[in-house]
């Protein structure tokens, strides 16, 4: 395309709001597109190939987050998989009306909590520090007989921090009550166990991993009977719409995912937010010329002298 930016001589920062589409992602993507058209359930040859590349997927995003292959439902990204899971969470549980979440969380989360406000739900918004960080001990105060999920960010894609989930997902759990985590920004970057932490529902986007956008995943863990948002029989019953064979990609870039790093600038307390995000493809040469400007923060020399290896 024509007025496609020039890549080749663009400084790319800006990985947290979407990664480059990996040449592996779309080669894959190629691929099925070109001999994967058919329909997963469909009983032929063509149907059937799909079906398998969905099945590898599938296995493939288990083994990210060492889950089953049977707990992943392919969505179309990290707005339909969050909505999934907190309408949900409300629908499986009608006697409760209340859900516990944080005032930085993305806005289709924080958008949806406050159109549930005005049709009852009652929201209660636990508050950051100075360096955005979590306090979990508000957790247990929050959470009443009345709550049907807490729902809180694995990482945040402004300032970086990480909320401690694994002990989060302990404390609700302890308190028989739903968690689910928005993990979009933390998938690749960290690593992300369910078996340690907890979490009943997670939330996963392809386009943060060197996917293309409209890939999304939703964690529901086994023997979670949560209603659908789009009813059907595809995915278990648990997402319709004809299956697609474009989650071949995550096998692709699934590989990209797990070379990629999150390196701690520095240990002090943000004083302001400068939104830098980077991977592998943010080589040498393009950190030195974007840390000469003067409008980066005094965090510069240090990016300047991350291992590039």
């Amino acid at each position: 395309m024509s007025d496609r930016p020039p890549t080749n001589d663009m400084i790319y920062f800006d990985y947290n709001a979407s990664a480059p589409v990996a040449s592996e992602s779309v080669d894959a993507v190629y691929d099925y597109l070109d001999s994967g058209y058919g329909n997963p359930s469909s009983k032929h040859g063509a149907g059937e190939l799909a079906k398998r590349a969905m099945q590898e997927a599938r296995v493939q995003v288990a083994s990210l987050l060492n889950a089953h292959p049977a707990e992943i439902v392919f969505t179309a990204g990290g707005t339909e998989g969050n909505h999934a899971a907190v309408l949900g969470a409300l629908a499986m549980a009608p006697e409760k009306n209340h859900i516990v979440t944080s005032t930085v969380e993305h806005p289709s989360l924080l958008l949806l909590f406050k159109h549930l406000e005005t049709r009852g739900v009652r929201v209660t918004y636990l508050e950051v520090d100075a360096a955005g960080r979590l306090d979990p001990s508000q957790i247990e105060e929050a959470i009443c007989k009345e709550t049907a999920l807490v729902s809180l960010m694995w990482a945040n894609n402004e300032t970086g921090v990480v909320f401690p989930i694994a002990e989060v997902a302990r404390r609700v759990k302890a308190r028989g009550v739903l968690f689910h985590s928005d993990a979009v920004q933390a998938a690749g970057k960290l690593a992300l166990d369910v078996a340690t932490a907890p979490v009943d529902l997670l939330t996963l986007s392809g386009h943060k991993l060197y996917a293309p956008s409209g890939v999304g995943v939703l964690y529901m863990r086994k023997g979670l009977k949560l209603p659908p948002l789009m009813y059907g029989h595809q995915e278990r019953g648990r997402r319709g719409g004809t299956g697609d064979s474009r989650p071949a990609c995550w096998n692709a870039f699934l590989s990209r995912a797990s070379m990629a790093r999150t390196e701690n600038v520095s240990p002090t307390p943000a004083t302001s937010a400068s939104a830098i995000s980077m991977a592998r493809p943010s080589c040498r040469n393009s950190i030195r010329p974007a840390c000469a400007c003067r409008k980066v923060p005094r965090a510069a020399p240090e990016v300047r002298n991350l291992p590039m290896s």
